[in-house]
């Protein structure tokens, strides 16, 4: 797992500091997220993930040669939990050439960035996982902090004709009307204990990611620009589970589902950290946030015509017959083309 010291010390200091036990386990062929065992306390983690997180932030850089890569990434690790092992090579092998494409118009110092960018990304998602954990194990403390929020969220509610980014600016592609979009999913978050957990976790993840960012970094300008990037991490989640969708069922209606979920989820986020960003930097954060909110995410549906052929296999086909040998030498490829990222 690379850096994986680095994460079973987050997994460590939060048990520590929690009273959990939790245990980070590695599976490089699993789900792209990570996943929680409640009762064991056990968060499987694919380091992969961190790959495709550095891929989205190149993709906000560079649209087509990123988005291009994200996709052949997607669908190959989709290929391979179907067995699909001679789809998958192809898929690797446009990915290989993908990389090839960035390394000719992407410097080596933003690469290099977007890494930098992908391992406190990372850390934020494993410690939102982290806290699902605590408040399984703390049901009073969900409880009395579910209290807390639902007031905040109200406030939050009144507010989106303020300065705050994006409360006015969320732009979440498939949601007709914006504004409409922003008022239901805070309506829903007011209603929903389940949408009300999320926030919670990510209002955790945020305060010990930020300390982080506080401990390794000294200029104020840096560490709003990587807090920005934090909320990126949302988009890319919620972009990922949308292509998924598209590629296995197409299913509208879990689809909308998921955006209005995650509309509340980044909305909230962004004024958290407002609010511990330094005065001195929050216009260049604001800028940040509200730029990524003004792409959207439909450069990320521009691939998908010359991906059909690919899409429409791994969708239609069934499962075919598993074999760990094609599946280590595939991952003996995949580690070749995946190490060409990491500078």
């Amino acid at each position: 797992m690379r850096n994986k010291s680095q994460y079973e010390q987050i997994t460590e200091i939060y048990n520590r500091e929690q009273g959990t036990h939790i245990v980070l386990r590695e599976d490089e062929n699993g789900s792209m997220t990570p996943v929680i065992e409640l009762d064991t306390q056990e968060v499987v983690f694919n380091p992969r993930f961190q790959t495709l997180l550095t891929l989205f932030n190149i993709a906000t850089l560079h649209k087509q040669e990123g988005s291009k890569a994200i996709h052949h990434f997607l669908l190959y690790h989709l290929a391979i939990r179907k067995n699909m092992y001679g789809k998958a090579e192809e898929l690797l092998d446009l990915l290989n050439r993908d990389i090839d494409d960035l390394y000719e118009i992407v410097r080596k110092e933003d690469i290099r960035f977007c890494e930098i960018v992908a391992e406190y990304q990372t850390s934020f998602i494993l410690i939102h996982e982290f806290s699902h954990i605590y408040y399984y194990t703390h049901p009073r403390a969900l409880d009395e902090n579910r209290c807390i929020l639902k007031d905040n969220l109200i406030g939050l509610r009144k507010q989106l004709d303020t300065d705050k980014p994006l409360l006015a600016r969320m732009l979440h592609f498939f949601i007709p009307s914006m504004r409409y979009a922003q008022e239901h999913s805070f309506d829903e978050a007011i209603a929903s204990p389940e949408l009300q957990e999320e926030l919670l976790c990510d209002d955790a993840a945020w305060r010990m990611t930020y300390h982080l960012l506080q401990s390794n970094i000294t200029d104020s300008e840096p560490c709003a620009q990587l807090s920005a990037y934090v909320v990126f991490t949302l988009y890319y989640i919620e972009a990922q589970r949308t292509l998924e969708n598209i590629y296995l069922t197409d299913d509208k209606k879990q689809r909308q589902k998921d955006l209005m979920f995650d509309t509340s989820r980044s909305t909230v986020l962004v004024n958290t950290i407002w609010d511990d960003v330094p005065h001195e930097t929050i216009k260049q954060y604001q800028s940040l946030v509200n730029d990524i909110s003004r792409m959207g995410r439909l450069f990320l549906l521009l691939p998908l015509r010359s991906n059909v052929e690919y899409i429409g296999y791994i969708r239609l086909m069934p499962k075919e017959k598993f074999s760990l040998k094609e599946l280590k030498r595939l991952d003996a490829i995949y580690s070749k083309v995946d190490e060409r990222l990491w500078i």
